[in-house]
């Protein structure tokens, strides 16, 4: 059961573990996985499942850390992994109104 979950959770990737460096724990791919796994307890605890977990999921599905890594500060597919990460920031942290 528990591989399972993992598995359903991070996309068969080592995101469990955590980035190896500092460098790796600011790229916004990990931002983003972390705020997803954390909603997705949340909905597992009973919570409400927001809209963004769906997204995150299609992102995660059509992108590695290795692709988002790479790219600039102002990159229109980085801010959206970055506003995705805030609006599941808020939700895990009840500042959405249901």
């Amino acid at each position: 059961m528990r591989r399972r979950l993992r598995e359903v959770l991070l996309f068969g990737s080592d995101l469990a573990r955590g980035p190896a460096d500092t460098t790796e724990r600011r790229q916004c791919y990990y931002i983003l996985a972390h705020q997803y796994i954390a909603a997705k307890l949340n909905v597992c605890n009973g919570c409400w499942a927001p809209c963004g977990i769906c997204t995150a999921e299609e992102l995660f599905n059509k992108y590695t850390p290795a692709d988002i890594g790479t790219l600039k500060g102002n990159d229109p597919l980085r801010q959206q992994f970055l506003e995705l990460a805030a609006y599941l920031d808020d939700y895990n942290n009840r500042n959405l109104n249901t």
